[in-house]
């Protein structure tokens, strides 16, 4: 049976019917999305890294693979190691792994960052307002005047204190 494209991002190693493939890749992806989501994900991201590591137009050759782990004579640990395609899908794996967390975080830090700048100038301010240029924006025309000013300098309506 000739290997078929699948989804875009793989091909078929073992015969199956299309039908019994699409019965296991839909209940894959019912149980298991954010699974599925993530091997598509890294299966792209490994082809990309792929293609401009080993930039082969036109092949069609399946390689495997390879992962040893060992210890040389003397040494008293284990190593772990791999062919190339093995530290590209390492990389793979990594990148979409972290890309995903920090996707997750980045509106926490973000809070976090807002809330370190606020309490920042709070601070600044109780110590010394005088080192932070604090600005009036007057209510009525909207000019920035200087925070030592109780009148506008532009439409001379009194400013909030």
């Amino acid at each position: 049976m000739r290997s078929k494209r699948i989804d875009g991002i793989g091909r078929r190693f073992w015969p199956m019917s299309t039908e019994d493939w699409v019965d296991i890749s839909t209940r894959r992806w019912e149980k298991y999305p954010l699974e599925s989501m993530f091997f598509i994900e890294i299966a792209n991201k490994f082809r990309v890294m792929y293609k401009e590591i080993f930039p082969r137009p036109g092949e069609s050759v399946y390689k495997e693979i390879k992962f040893l782990v060992g210890k040389q004579a003397g040494d008293s640990d284990y190593t772990f190691g791999t062919d190339e395609e093995g530290k590209l899908l390492f990389g793979a794996i990594a990148s979409t792994v972290a890309q995903n967390i920090f996707s997750v975080l980045e509106p926490f830090v973000k809070g976090i960052e807002a809330k370190a700048k606020e309490s920042a100038r709070e601070y600044v301010k109780s110590v010394n307002p005088y080192l932070y240029h604090n600005i009036k924006r007057c209510s009525t025309c909207k000019y920035e005047n200087n925070f030592t000013q109780r009148y506008c300098g532009q439409c001379g309506k009194k400013l909030d204190e």
